[in-house]
């Protein structure tokens, strides 16, 4: 269930496509939003984690297989973060983890 949490425009206003009209409270946004955010943060630590093996294997002090599966987490977080992107989307919220990350703590919680 969806509950309008504020009306932006009262009745017989004259609107245009793109106009925010009115703001839904849905318990699911919350999930998605949540999912993305998680996803985000777990892309960032595999994508150190894969730096760090990388880093090290190149070195000798990590095996071939370490780098294959920290690039097999890397992938599967990825796929985490567009799914995520993509149940926003889906929601009529076209936000990319990328505009999230631009956007300062406070303000994306």
């Amino acid at each position: 269930m969806r509950t309008v949490w504020r009306v932006e425009e009262e009745l017989g206003h004259a609107v245009k496509q793109g106009d925010v009209l009115a703001l839904v409270d849905a318990a699911e946004v919350g999930r998605a939003k949540t999912e993305i955010l998680q996803a985000a943060a777990q892309v960032d630590v595999k994508e150190k984690t894969f730096d760090r093996i990388k880093a090290s294997t190149e070195k000798g002090l990590r095996t071939q297989a370490e780098l294959l599966e920290a690039e097999a987490s890397l992938r599967e977080a990825r796929g985490r973060l567009s799914s995520a992107e993509q149940a926003l989307i889906n929601l009529g919220l076209p936000v990319r983890a990328a505009d999230l990350a631009a956007l300062p703590e406070e303000k994306r919680a």
